[in-house]
């Protein structure tokens, strides 16, 4: 339900005007599957994107986003490329940590069966990738995380960014 009262779903559509342009889109996914269709009449557009992954969900989310961007000739953040970072150094991110100005809110990294993860305040994991030594990302959604070390190289934090701001 909207902030006026209206009601932004209807017939299994969710109806909604970003940018100022009527959208009529659904999603859904059952095993191994997820889908994204959207609808654009005004300007007679049409997105569907479709995986084979349920788990990539927030990715179809995100390329959504973005391709609706293009669409528009919007500003947009092209995909990270993640490499591989050596396990020792995944392991030194691991812990518990909070952010300054909100000390409620708070992050585990995880490293467990091969992969670091990022749970808030208990939630389920997200899977952290690496962009290089020091920068973290979640394709979930657009986080970077960028650790800082003491002077014996210990990480002692990390700067969180989004939308390219820190």
């Amino acid at each position: 339900k909207r902030a006026n009262g209206n009601w932004k779903y209807g017939y299994g559509w969710t109806v909604d005007t970003p940018m100022g342009k009527p959208v009529f889109f659904h999603q859904g996914a059952n095993f191994g599957q997820f889908a994204l269709a959207c609808n654009i009449p005004g300007d007679r557009a049409t997105i569907i994107l479709l995986t084979n992954n349920r788990d990539a969900a927030a990715n179809v989310q995100a390329c959504y986003i973005g391709l609706f961007q293009i669409l528009y000739d919007q500003p947009y953040l092209l995909p990270r490329k993640a490499i591989l970072l050596p396990p020792a150094l995944q392991e030194e991110y691991t812990g518990d940590y909070e952010l300054e100005d909100k000390k409620e809110f708070k992050g585990h990294l995880a490293w467990e069966n091969g992969r670091l993860s990022v749970s808030w305040n208990g939630s389920k994991p997200d899977e952290l990738f690496g962009e290089k030594r020091d920068h973290l990302f979640l394709r979930a959604y657009d986080l970077q995380m960028v650790f800082s070390r003491d002077a014996q190289g210990k990480v002692i934090g990390f700067t969180a960014n989004t939308g390219g701001k820190a």
